[in-house]
């Protein structure tokens, strides 16, 4: 009931189909929706915007399904990065493909420029758009160094979760 109508009958359906306890599909259910509320909220507190987050820790015996409860209600985030991963291939690709281009250009820009003023070459660099490097297409943290999670959200997604079953 605390979860309200929509999140609570998750919990309800999970705890029905998996036979899991309430508190741990309760938890499962509340991290993925925070996760995916996360990277479109901001919380104001005293006029300082802070990131949403949630911190959440279950602890359970072996064989309570809190693997299979995690891996349930996150099937939408997994799929969600799986399409990530996807279009990151064929982003990838055209920034290779685009800094070559962009390489070529600054090279003949530089060349021809023997007599040119510094506002010219200027002038004519900023012609050329530079591309932007794709984001890296983790939503995912799975049991990282903090460098490795240092990298993910300065490359990646800025909003990532982290699940681990240990």
């Amino acid at each position: 009931q605390a979860l309200g109508r929509l999140l609570g009958a998750a919990v309800s359906a999970i705890t029905s189909a998996l036979q899991v306890p309430d508190a741990i599909a309760a938890q499962s259910v509340l991290t993925a929706a925070a996760m995916a509320a996360q990277p479109h909220v901001n919380v104001v507190r005293g006029g300082q915007r802070i990131p949403l987050s949630l911190n959440g820790l279950t602890v359970a015996e072996s064989g309570e399904r809190k693997s299979a409860t995690d891996k349930l209600v996150l099937r939408a985030h997994i799929e969600h990065q799986q399409l990530l991963r996807r279009k990151y291939k064929l982003e990838a690709k055209q920034f290779k493909n685009h800094r070559v281009a962009y390489q070529k250009a600054q090279a003949e820009i530089l060349a021809k420029s023997k007599a040119a003023t510094p506002e010219s070459i200027s002038a004519d660099l900023s012609k050329i758009n530079e591309p932007v490097e794709p984001s890296l297409p983790m939503i995912f943290s799975d049991e990282p160094t903090i460098e490795g999670l240092q990298k993910n959200l300065l490359s990646g997604n800025p909003s990532q979760g982290l699940f681990n079953d240990e």
